[in-house]
């Protein structure tokens, strides 16, 4: 008789809490974007947006900068495509 969750079943727990936890850190993150104009520039542009163009356009430091993008794809459950790390923002 085994004990506990099989590790399937911890691994999708695993999964919704740390999407849940992605999701936590949006809220703040969305606000300081559009604080400093990034939504606009991102809706505004048609077509992928240059990563550099965004942290250019907000003054922010790139590393931090990442960190949203990333959980905007797995928040969004976008493709992991490796030239993309937002919505439209290109490396």
């Amino acid at each position: 008789m085994s004990e506990g969750l099989a590790e399937t079943e911890r691994a999708a727990i695993r999964a919704k809490v740390f999407t849940h936890l992605s999701g936590v850190v949006m809220a703040p993150t969305v606000s300081a974007l559009w604080e400093r104009g990034a939504l606009e520039l991102l809706t505004s542009t048609p077509g992928p947006v240059v990563f550099a163009d965004v942290v250019k356009h907000t003054h922010a430091n790139a590393g931090y900068l990442r960190v949203p993008c990333v959980c905007w794809h797995r928040v969004a459950g976008l493709s992991n495509n490796r030239s993309t790390t937002a919505r439209g923002c290109a490396r």
